[in-house]
């Protein structure tokens, strides 16, 4: 057998050697996909929490660079905090500030978000949100915050 035929051959066996499926390294990327086209968030915080379980689980966390719980434990934690803190921040934010929330209304006045205090009765919806009359007459307009 001559060295290219020999080369050929195990170029095909290396060819023929069935590669298992990352199944888990495909939902990340599903979940990265999904989060960015249907601007949810909440799919960031979870992808953070998975990443912070599994550093747990191995000892090997990564920010530019690889980390093992144990050549360097406080960097590790360090880490591994970090991650499960923001994932915990974000899903819970994206949790409440999205799904959870009451209607608010944007006071473009002060630009802030606020809810119309139960109280008033002076307001008045129309197509695209309220309109607020004070006790002096003064006519505020308060846009949806979200679109309805």
């Amino acid at each position: 057998m001559t060295r290219g035929e020999n080369m050929n051959e195990q170029a095909n066996i290396k060819s023929a050697v069935k590669r298992p499926v990352k199944w888990r390294t495909l939902i990340g990327i599903a979940l990265v996909i999904c989060a960015i086209v249907l601007d949810m968030p909440i799919l960031f915080g979870l992808l953070y929490i998975i990443w912070a379980i599994q550093e747990m689980v191995y000892g090997q966390a990564y920010i530019l660079e690889n980390i093992n719980k144990h050549e360097n434990k406080v960097l590790f934690w360090i880490i591994v905090l970090l991650w499960l803190g923001c994932g915990i921040y974000v899903f819970a934010d994206s949790l409440i500030g999205n799904w959870i929330k009451p209607v608010r209304e944007y006071n473009s006045y002060n630009n802030e978000y606020r809810m119309p205090d139960e109280e008033y009765e002076n307001y008045t919806e129309i197509e695209n949100g309220y309109l607020y009359t004070d006790e002096n007459g003064d006519i505020t307009f308060f846009p949806f915050a979200d679109n309805r």
